[in-house]
């Protein structure tokens, strides 16, 4: 990593959904907090992408943010 370069996250979530194990990945970046902002909250965005499971295939890749309380 380089003075500069976003943090970068990466999990796995593993569930069971009507006896089938589900298995998405996560990956996500930590957002910069903006030099002129007040009261700013530090963020997490990224994509999470499921994994074929079954006969189904991988769906969509959707976003997803968090944001400290």
């Amino acid at each position: 990593m380089q003075p500069g370069d976003p943090v970068e996250l990466q999990f796995t979530g593993k569930g069971e959904v009507a006896g089938e194990t589900w298995i998405y990945s996560y990956r996500g970046y930590v957002v910069p907090n903006g030099p002129n902002g007040v009261d700013q909250r530090d963020a997490i965005v990224g994509s999470v992408v499921p994994h074929s499971h079954g006969t189904a295939v991988a769906g969509y890749v959707a976003s997803w943010y968090a944001v400290r309380q």
